[in-house]
């Protein structure tokens, strides 16, 4: 118990920090000389390398074990934080960006094994959801603090506070045991990338690796269209902020709940139902809505997401070679980071194209898919259905 709440603080801590900055990064930028351009590039340059970064932290999980990789995650975000508030044009916070998504992406493949190692099989499901709700916490924190900080007291308290978390951060890790579930490093880099790959493919982590894909390719796309809809709504910023922080705050409780559920009945039902959701939710996002309804679906937003993700973290635990548990987890966090990549491009190029009431409805189609190939390997999942 007090290793799980470690390692639940650990990675509230690991997390938080990215989440402090979605709401300034943008306008600190701006603030050193950015352009248009050069915005986006400093505001993307954080997933692409981040994405790459899972993979290789990943790998280290699998070589060294999890504590050495977090503690090393932890500190090099605590680095980048510090470096952010030094940086005096576009290209020192472009390089800053860069770091801050390397180091970044040894903090989730770590703790999600280490919280995979610190339970049995028939208890995955309540740990993963516990996982879960750490990251849903710190994004709700984030997105509400970060914005609150930056305008109350400058950007660089924002800074200072993300990193000096992160300290206490590297603290805690210090304090777990030297190891988890250490396992034997692979010395050829072939093997490696063959593992990966089979790993990527393999027909019993397709559906959970696809299930977390679609469902963050819909989420980047809602967060590029969705204050344009709520704009032509008569809405502001304000309601955008209050619809995504009711689906932070309600994707963090049921988690915990959804968790239970995976371990009681099998990890594809709940995770069927919460792709269900999650398409039937982008289909009402395209109606006509007044803001009571807006954040009734933002709440099954939520519950959807909840349900998904305790799930699909839980069968990849179940599913990939103990030895593969860090590359497996790694590809996990990259798959996420990759998914609001995609999806907020792609949201922002159709929405102009075909309209942002069509567009929502299309984002429903790479869930749904998921959801298809899920009920056609209902069989071969049988242990989980």
């Amino acid at each position: 118990m007090i290793r799980g709440s470690r390692l639940f603080t650990i990675t509230l801590i690991g997390f938080v920090d990215t989440h402090l900055l979605i709401p300034i990064i943008a306008l600190y930028a701006a603030s050193v000389g950015a352009t248009v351009g050069q915005i986006g590039l400093i505001v993307g340059i954080y997933s692409g390398v981040n994405t790459a970064a899972n993979v290789i932290g990943g790998r280290m999980v699998d070589r060294f074990g999890q504590k050495s990789p977090l503690i090393t995650g932890l500190t090099g975000d605590a680095v980048a934080m510090f470096a952010y508030s030094i940086c005096q044009a576009p290209w020192h916070l472009m390089i800053t960006r860069a770091f801050h998504g390397l180091a970044g992406g040894l903090v989730g493949p770590a703790t999600m094994s280490a919280t995979a190692s610190t339970c049995s099989e028939h208890g995955r499901g309540r740990a993963m959801g516990s996982y879960g709700a750490a990251i849903a916490l710190a994004s709700l924190i984030g997105y509400g603090g970060g914005g609150a900080l930056a305008s109350r007291f400058g950007f660089n308290m924002v800074f200072y506070l993300g990193g000096a978390m992160l300290l206490a951060g590297v603290l805690l890790a210090l304090s777990l045991p030297k190891r988890f579930a250490q396992t034997p490093g692979i010395a050829s880099s072939d093997r490696q990338m063959r593992s990966i790959w089979s790993l990527l493919f393999d027909r019993d982590l397709l559906f959970p690796y696809g299930a977390i894909l679609a469902q963050y390719i819909s989420f980047g796309c809602i967060v590029a269209i969705l204050p344009v809809r709520m704009a032509g709504l008569g809405l502001g910023a304000l309601h955008v902020g209050m619809f995504l922080a009711t689906v932070s705050a309600v994707f963090m409780v049921w988690q915990l709940a959804a968790g239970h559920l995976a371990d009681r009945f099998g990890r594809l039902k709940p995770a069927s139902v919460g792709l269900g959701i999650v398409v039937i939710c982008l289909v009402l996002l395209s109606l006509p809505s007044q803001f009571a309804s807006l954040l009734a679906i933002a709440t099954l937003f939520g519950v959807g997401f909840g349900m998904v993700f305790p799930s699909v973290c839980a069968m990849i635990a179940d599913h990939a070679p103990v030895e593969d548990h860090g590359r497996a987890m790694g590809l996990f966090h990259a798959l996420l980071t990759a998914g609001v990549a995609i999806g907020a491009p792609i949201g922002g190029a159709l929405s102009g194209l075909l309209g942002i009431e069509a567009t929502l409805v299309l984002t429903g189609i790479p869930p749904a898919l998921v959801l298809a190939y899920g009920a056609s390997r209902r069989r071969c999942v049988h242990q989980f259905s």
